[in-house]
């Protein structure tokens, strides 16, 4: 097969044009049943989590607040005086 990129690249539009999936945690971190080759949404109630995976034009995207989904240390502190807050991200995988 000389062009396999191109005999992939319908596949890829095919997975990219299904719905999006929304799964909402209340801090059990159960995602076993999410279809990771489509769009999804992750949210976590307790945390405040949120992110959301999008498939565009044969790239993933990734939007996050990059909040952590579990209990962590006090911030600032006498050895860290760095905060956690939510954040603006956004990641672009080929």
């Amino acid at each position: 097969m000389r062009y396999p990129f191109f005999t992939a690249l319908p596949l890829f539009i095919l997975l990219g044009c299904s719905t999006q999936q929304q799964i909402t945690s209340s801090g059990n971190g159960d995602i076993s049943n999410i279809d990771y080759s489509s769009s999804y949404q992750l949210t976590d109630r307790e945390y405040g989590t949120k992110t959301t995976m999008e498939l565009r034009n044969g790239s993933r995207i990734m939007k996050t607040n990059a909040l952590p989904n579990h209990p962590t240390g006090q911030f600032p502190n006498a050895g860290n005086p760095n905060r956690i807050s939510a954040q603006n991200a956004k990641y672009t995988f080929p």
